[in-house]
């Protein structure tokens, strides 16, 4: 949706959770000319003073209300637990202030219509933190396809896996262990972003669960997941695996006319063109894929030692910048910004159907 508001000064901005997610936004918007955040709330008053200490940040407070009445705000961002997303969101409209909601956006679709829709009853905009659909590889294809490369997409097929010393086991109270299957809401919406973004709303979704892991309180998850879905515009396929190995992100996107892959772990993409040289067309293909990778990769390395020496903007390698610039462009200018309130329902009803539509093994 658009915005009726203009902004023609810096957006103030004030974050509602202090927690672990919240250094990554604070580093992220401190690479943006066009941002200052003057307030931090927080029930753990400590955090949010630790936090604000960290990033000079002026005011702390342990209420939302109590922010919202007495800073002028143009944007929220909702870093809370998922559960609290929603009727934080919800509040900052009602005040008449934008927000911008870490993933997942809720916990069900009929919670994120509420957003979708209080959003656009105040003429404000609500985003989401949707960082993997915003990656360059993933914006190069999206890219690719909008320049009709692909001719029609037919097929997505995303492996994501998460690598053990990233689950936080140790955190049992956590809301991605509430249930076996909230852990699908806290990681899938990654890939499931991505998918939406290529091929629009999911029509069916099923997914097989398999691999049950205890923690120390005796709750179960599943560690491996195989989800087929039918979207609007195509089929997807993703496999997703917690703590069964190293971290790996694919995604392949299959077209009439083309397909490409991108390895988002290595930040490489080839493609693989129909050939109008059918007896050449793999030697041609290998060797352009080749020079490809060769310079995508060493260009990689150069960059982190670049930013690393400050020889380089750090929006380069930060994988939250692209998400909010774009976010924080579409305010400025009043435009629609794709990864909204919609978008966030949407990867939620992936979720929410692979959930209603599983079987489990063990």
């Amino acid at each position: 949706m658009s915005t009726k508001l203009s902004y023609p000064r810096k957006f103030r901005v004030g974050f509602a959770g202090a927690g672990g997610i919240a250094p990554e936004h604070a580093d992220a918007l401190g690479l943006l000319d066009e941002v200052e955040i003057v307030s931090v709330c927080d029930l753990q008053t400590e955090r949010a003073k630790s936090l604000a200490g960290q990033y000079a940040i002026p005011k702390v407070y342990s209420s939302l209300q109590e922010m919202l009445a007495s800073e002028s705000l143009d944007v929220v961002h909702v870093l809370t637990q998922p559960p609290h997303h929603i009727p934080i969101a919800l509040e900052c409209l009602r005040s008449g202030v934008n927000v911008y909601i870490e993933k997942p956006m809720g916990l069900s679709t009929s919670d994120c219509k509420l957003v979708v829709d209080e959003a656009a009853a105040h003429g404000l905009m609500a985003g989401v933190n949707h960082n993997m659909s915003r990656n360059p590889l993933i914006s190069e294809m999206v890219q690719a396809a909008r320049d009709r490369r692909f001719g029609r997409i037919n097929h997505v097929s995303i492996a994501f896996c998460v690598g053990e010393g990233s689950l936080p086991i140790k955190e049992v109270n956590h809301s991605m262990f509430s249930t076996p299957q909230s852990f699908l809401f806290e990681y899938c919406v990654h890939p499931f972003s991505v998918i939406r973004r290529f091929l629009g709303k999911p029509v069916e979704v099923s997914a097989l669960a398999s691999a049950p892991a205890q923690l120390e309180n005796g709750k179960k998850f599943y560690q491996l997941w195989e989800i087929a879905a039918v979207a609007e515009r195509g089929t997807a396929h993703l496999f997703f695996s917690a703590g069964r190995g190293n971290a790996e992100c694919t995604v392949w996107v299959y077209g009439q006319d083309a397909c490409a892959l991108a390895d988002l772990k290595r930040g490489t993409l080839i493609f693989h063109e129909n050939s109008p040289f059918p007896v050449t067309a793999n030697l041609r293909d290998g060797a352009r894929n080749a020079k490809r990778i060769f310079r995508q990769s060493a260009w990689r390395i150069l960059d982190n030692y670049l930013v690393k020496l400050k020889l380089k903007p750090a929006r380069i390698t930060n994988g939250f910048y692209p998400g909010m610039a774009a976010f924080y462009d579409a305010l400025r200018s009043g435009k629609n910004v794709e990864e909204d309130a919609s978008s966030g329902k949407d990867v939620v009803a992936y979720c929410e159907m692979a959930v209603a539509n599983k079987k489990t093994v063990g």
